[in-house]
């Protein structure tokens, strides 16, 4: 059995930086739980497990994750797999610029990494899980979450620069370079850098890559995919069939005609894979 569901946030205030809440339910056979491939997307998530604690395989030795986790910036490929048959996941899914006015550290302190959440939020993660567990029903959830959220937003941490960037930047699929932006804002490369990596955890370079690789993964999902590598780089901007191979191993670990073979509908959201 299986149950995923994923909602916006009710409150319009939090729209502006969360993207939506998602649920995962399932009763997996023990020993038959598969290992899934959570693909970067630039992006931070909230993770609170209340049955089966992950294990992340992507190190030289499996790492069992803690119960609640947040993955801030997520650039590299993680490999999780349940570790008991009950699997109860509640997540929330952050903008690319919508977490940092919800802490009180630079954005580059946590990003790239996986960090216990009560590290950042203290004892109160401990409180939200028993609540959320007495209240299985999404909506009940979603509630529960945006109250819990709403406490901790700090407006004035927004960054004005950022968050008319970051959407530039994903409308263009990434195929923008930083001189190109610094152009646009007339701010030099160097102040540009200082905000992308307080705000946003890793340097402009590094966001529009890693916004680049995933549209090339919404593409390779939502439209027809014949092998064409020459014709997705130069779509895309790369250099050449080279270049986009390179790229796309450097974040996935596969080359694209690999991840077309190993694509699964289990969840178009988490870009996880079987």
């Amino acid at each position: 059995m299986q149950l995923f569901a994923q909602q916006l946030p009710q409150n319009p205030l939090l729209l502006s930086y969360i993207e939506s809440f998602f649920y995962f339910r399932a009763t997996i056979p023990l020993g038959s739980a598969p290992v899934s491939q959570m693909f970067p997307d630039g992006k931070s998530v909230i993770t609170i497990n209340l049955a089966s604690q992950y294990a992340d395989h992507g190190q030289p030795t499996p790492t069992v994750l803690p119960q609640s986790i947040l993955s801030a910036m997520c650039l590299n490929s993680h490999f999780i797999q349940p570790q008991a048959e009950a699997v109860d996941m509640i997540g929330i899914q952050f903008r690319s610029e919508g977490l940092y006015p919800f802490l009180s550290v630079s954005l580059h302190e946590l990003a790239t990494q996986i960090h216990p959440l009560e590290l950042l939020f203290g004892s109160s993660v401990q409180e939200l899980s028993e609540r959320l567990f007495a209240n299985p029903a999404p909506d009940a959830r979603s509630a529960l979450l945006e109250s819990y959220l709403l406490k901790r937003l700090n407006q004035k941490r927004a960054n004005r620069l950022i968050n008319g960037l970051v959407p530039f930047i994903q409308q263009r699929k990434g195929g923008i370079t930083v001189k190109q932006l610094t152009n646009l804002t007339q701010v030099s490369e160097r102040t540009l850098e200082r905000h992308f990596l307080h705000c946003i955890g890793v340097s402009p370079k590094r966001f529009i890559r890693v916004v680049r690789f995933q549209a090339v993964i919404q593409r390779i999902r939502q439209a027809p995919f014949e092998g064409q590598l020459t014709a997705l780089a130069y779509e895309f901007g790369y250099t050449d069939q080279s270049h986009l191979i390179k790229e796309f191993q450097a974040f996935a670990h596969i080359t694209p005609s690999q991840y077309l073979k190993k694509v699964s509908t289990l969840s178009e959201f988490y870009s996880y894979e079987q």
